[in-house]
């Protein structure tokens, strides 16, 4: 059930290439061993090409994520290493709940549609086959814009 979530990989790749044009970013794409498919369709669609993170024990992931200005994930484990690293973190969120898992302490940004259904994934229904959408599109995930998260990325740098 983790894939729901994923904000969508074309939306990643648009925002990795606004990042690049407007700030000249270096952007580098994590993901884990069952991801690789996933971080090959973001290469393969943005223009400005990043660095795809592959076969790096979590500790040398760990000491990239440290190099980071900003990170930029989704609600995942990665998510805590860069918190945890004291590196600014814009996390979007779908179905989860960030009263429980949201980055903790200052200068990081929570990005969420806070539908009525959501949060519908929670500690009693994790494993496969027990989160379902209700909207059988991940709405909470779908809604949010690469301009929404964009314009929150900009008020991060410009702070």
């Amino acid at each position: 059930g983790m894939y729901l979530k994923r904000w969508e990989a074309e939306k990643f790749a648009e925002l990795g290439d606004r990042l690049t044009e407007k700030y000249n970013a270096k952007v580098l794409v994590f993901g884990g061993n069952d991801e690789v498919s996933l971080k090959k369709k973001i290469y393969s669609l943005m223009k400005n090409k990043p660095v795809v993170v592959d076969n790096l024990s979590i500790g040398k992931v760990s000491g990239l994520i440290k190099r980071c200005n900003l990170f930029i994930t989704n609600d995942s484990g990665l998510m805590h290493i860069a918190v945890a690293s004291n590196v600014k973190t814009l996390a979007i969120f779908g179905p989860t709940d960030p009263s429980r898992t949201a980055p903790y302490g200052k200068g990081h940004i929570v990005i969420r549609k806070g539908l009525p259904c959501s949060p519908c994934w929670s500690i009693y229904n994790v494993g496969v086959g027990k989160v379902k959408c209700i909207h059988q599109t991940n709405e909470c995930l779908k809604n949010i814009s690469v301009e929404e998260v964009f314009q929150k990325v900009k008020e991060m740098v410009e702070r």
